[in-house]
């Protein structure tokens, strides 16, 4: 009986040592192809054979994937380029470099050649997403965060060419004006919405805007040209809809009234006048004589100028910029009087758009914040106001962009520049002097 129990095990043992030796077969054999082929591969690349050699390594790979392996990979693919040096070896550099984002995703090295492919291959949007991507992975050089930077800035110019080409009080329009007169309100990608009514001025925040509607009359219409009001009258040009009223500039005049929403005339005799905010506006009487009037005309307190952006408009974020004295400063708006809100003082000032303002002194320009704190000295040839994100800035050579953290973001190599505005990533520039006013688009999608 104990002899039967030896032989059973022995017979259970040696079928145990039969499968060992099977397993120990095949992995001596797959060891044995896998040698063969990265031999195979070796000697193809030596000879020059790149394709073949490429084809032994994806094999081999595949099966025995090592990062050794896939180093050696990718140097037979360079040298296949270098070989080469066309569309197919290119890929074939860039296919191997993808594989190792995949597999050994820690690697800053590959994700700066990919994007640094993408980018000199123009494919800037793809050389982006590649850096996002990396940076998904926790992966960051110095060289990947230059590059992001490089692209995130990177623009373009296109658009057809006008004459005048303006931001609105809306965030999302721009006014334009063509070579023949012509008149246009653009969306904020510079798409044309609405064209050739005779438009009297740039809307306002609230979206109306007046336009001759026929030969005697006007209307007071929205961004896409549906009427809100229609009367009689005629105008040259016009502000915006504020407190219901409306600053005209009617035919054969040299001063500007205020009408109604019915076209019934208010007050006027303004040589300048802005839209109504806050229940007042800023008028211009006489030279060096301006004051802000109430929505029944009556004056206040008198300043040699009080600043009108282009779009009309002349407080911003509760503040606005007077002059008196010969200086410039930023006021706030009580009880309809204009108010310091700090020491602060200049000679020259920009437009107010709610963050850092340009301001000049002593031939220089530099950008103050809207609570009076100096943000940058004046150190630019010229200025103009952040709005948008930007600020933009001359250095005597040309007009460049900086960014919310005070740096260059677009070089100053144009020869004029409008504003961006909030939420758009076109602005108004022109490119050279003989150039029409064309819109700056960002070459990437953020």
């Amino acid at each position: 009986m104990q002899s039967r129990r030896i032989v059973i095990c022995a017979f259970f043992l040696l079928i145990s040592l039969a499968g060992s030796l099977l397993l120990l077969k095949k992995a001596m054999d797959a060891g044995s192809e896998e040698r063969y082929l990265l031999a195979e591969a070796r000697y193809r690349r030596d000879q020059r054979l790149y394709q073949l050699a490429l084809e032994d390594y994806a094999a081999l790979y595949a099966k025995a994937p090592s990062y050794d392996l896939y180093t050696e990979y990718l140097k037979t693919a360079e040298e296949y380029h270098a070989d080469r040096g066309d569309g197919p070896s290119a890929s074939a550099v860039r296919s191997i470099l993808e594989k190792g984002t995949a597999d050994y995703p820690k690697v800053a090295e590959y994700w700066e050649r990919i994007a640094e492919d993408y980018r000199s291959g123009g494919q800037l949007q793809r050389a982006y997403d590649t850096i996002v991507a990396s940076e998904r992975e926790g992966v960051n050089s110095d060289k990947l965060t230059a590059m992001k930077r490089e692209l995130y800035y990177a623009y373009r110019i296109s658009g057809f060419g006008y004459e005048l080409l303006t931001v609105t009080s809306m965030n999302s329009v721009f006014y334009a004006e063509n070579s023949s007169g012509n008149q246009f309100i653009l969306n904020g990608e510079g798409t044309i919405v609405l064209e050739n009514r005779d438009l009297l001025g740039r809307p306002s925040e609230n979206g109306f805007f007046l336009i001759q509607y026929s030969e005697n009359e006007l209307a007071i219409v929205d961004t896409r040209g549906i009427p809100f009001a229609r009367f009689p009258g005629k105008a040259v040009r016009a502000f915006g809809l504020g407190s219901e009223l409306i600053p005209i500039l009617p035919p054969e005049s040299k001063t500007w009234h205020y009408i109604g929403t019915d076209g019934s005339d208010k007050f006027g005799g303004f040589l300048t006048a802005s839209t109504f905010q806050s229940g007042f506006a800023a008028v211009q009487a006489a030279a060096n004589e301006w004051t802000l009037i109430d929505t029944e005309g009556n004056a206040r307190e008198k300043y040699e100028e009080i600043r009108i952006n282009e779009d009309g408009r002349w407080l911003i974020n509760g503040r606005a910029l007077a002059k008196s004295g010969g200086k410039w400063r930023i006021c706030e708006l009580r009880e309809g009087t204009l108010h310091p809100v700090s020491d602060f003082a200049c000679t020259g000032i920009g437009e107010n758009w709610g963050a850092p303002i340009a301001f000049e002194d002593n031939g220089k320009w530099g950008f103050v914040s809207p609570d009076g704190s100096v943000v940058i000295p004046p150190t630019y040839a010229g200025a103009k106001s952040f709005r948008g994100g930007f600020g933009a800035v001359n250095d005597g050579s040309g007009w460049g962009f900086l960014d919310g953290s005070l740096r260059i973001a677009v070089p100053c190599t144009l020869f004029d520049v409008g504003y961006f505005r909030p939420g758009s990533s076109v602005c108004p520039v022109r490119a050279e002097e003989t150039s029409r006013w064309q819109l700056l688009t960002w070459s990437v999608k953020r």
